[in-house]
């Protein structure tokens, strides 16, 4: 079952797609059978996250759609994106990094937001992920909102397409009451409290003015976390008034740039691509040699592929110093 978020780090739209998204699997639950696994799948491997594609060594991380922090395996019919879903992709992409799999790699953002539950502990999987893998990039030409932009403004680098949108950095709540439903059904209900604070919001009783300024309360605070998150990452808005970037607006790209929510110049996700396909095979060309080593009558190929270490070579360092492989 899809679990409805109290505090919604989205836009409005995003969390109704969840609502109905939910409504629409208690409707017909039969309609969305789960995925069974085949016989044949006991021998196979685990299978790569679906999250992850890779293209020439640059592995693209696809977050999108509502983002959730909790997992159902309605999530791929419904276009739903899970925190627990990113955190182990994250994880394998550390792992194909530090095996030489991958050399970089582009967080791809197109969702409206999401769930506020849950955030910060996967704040940290992409602090560990960033720290373990230089240079990796945010990106989006679609959306990264609210949510979203909590996760992608973590990179050192947020790129984004002329169309790229970002912000929407605020909260929403909904309250709903069962209460006028029932009482025209004839069913009665009492609602009994211990604690005066205790549930003032219940969907069995009429909305209160004490529980909707709660909410709003606790909204303003969860808005709160959210700005500082933001200019720990980005600590150039410090210096701009909240009011002109995290009141909720969304901006294009040129325009995030100009505030400080982006990083330009502006550009496509090939474009992107290409470049670093075309700066890892620039640094990565290698300098080698034939020498004979000690007493050894067979030749033997030095490689020294780091430019740090090639330039160490041409300077006349010795080669026992230098970082370097030997071929027969």
């Amino acid at each position: 079952m899809i679990q409805i978020p109290e505090n919604w780090f989205g836009t409005t739209q995003g969390l109704w797609r969840l609502f109905e998204a939910n409504a629409m699997y208690r409707e017909s639950p039969v309609s969305f059978p789960p995925k069974l696994m085949d016989d044949d799948d006991d021998d196979e491997e685990p299978s790569s996250s679906p999250l992850i594609q890779v293209q020439d060594g640059v592995a693209l991380l696809s977050i999108s759609g509502p983002l959730t922090s909790q997992e159902s395996w309605l999530d791929e019919w419904f276009g739903i994106t899970s925190y627990p879903a990113i955190h182990r992709a994250l994880g394998e992409l550390v792992e194909r990094y530090e095996a030489g799999d991958i050399h970089s790699v582009i967080q791809v953002y197109s969702t409206p937001g999401g769930d506020a539950n849950g955030i910060n502990g996967l704040t940290e999987s992409m602090q560990a992920a960033k720290a373990a893998i230089p240079g990796m990039i945010g990106y989006t030409g679609s959306t990264a909102l609210s949510a979203g932009y909590w996760l992608a403004s973590i990179n050192d680098t947020l790129r984004v397409d002329s169309m790229g949108e970002v912000g929407s950095i605020g909260v929403v709540s909904v309250a709903k009451t069962l209460h006028r439903m029932l009482k025209e059904e004839g069913i009665d209900v009492e609602v009994v409290r211990s604690g005066k604070y205790k549930a003032l919001l219940s969907p069995y009783e009429p909305l209160s003015e004490a529980g909707l300024r709660e909410v709003e309360q606790k909204g303003a605070q969860l808005h709160g976390f959210f700005i500082d998150h933001i200019t720990r990452q980005r600590p150039q808005l410090a210096s701009r008034r909240t009011s002109e970037w995290a009141e909720g607006q969304t901006f294009f790209g040129q325009q995030a740039i100009d505030l400080g929510l982006a990083d330009g110049p502006t550009t496509t996700l090939n474009a992107l691509v290409n470049r670093l396909i075309d700066e890892h095979n620039a640094s990565s060309s290698s300098y080698s040699f034939s020498t004979l080593r000690g007493t050894d009558p067979m030749a033997k190929k030095i490689v020294v592929s780091s430019p740090e270490e090639q330039a160490k070579l041409a300077a006349g360092v010795d080669l026992s110093q230098i970082q370097h492989t030997e071929v027969d």
